[in-house]
């Protein structure tokens, strides 16, 4: 489930790929948080931290740009 960065727009870059895949991850949160325990793997945290980092990295590039 890895999100695209690269989709073009008239505007620029589109994130709304990725708005879904962290959409998807908290939506995942709530159940094992509100569920159960588990349904989680170490796989799926260390993709998602990876993801969080590269577009906190988007984010901070795009403000130094502005």
């Amino acid at each position: 489930m890895t999100p695209v960065y690269e989709e073009k727009t008239p505007r620029g870059v589109s994130y709304y790929k990725l708005a879904d895949y962290f959409d998807s991850c908290r939506a995942k949160r709530n159940v094992t948080d509100y569920g159960y325990v588990g349904g989680v793997s170490e796989a799926e945290v260390e993709e998602l931290i990876m993801e969080a980092e590269r577009f906190l990295e988007v984010i901070l590039n795009w403000l130094r740009k502005s």
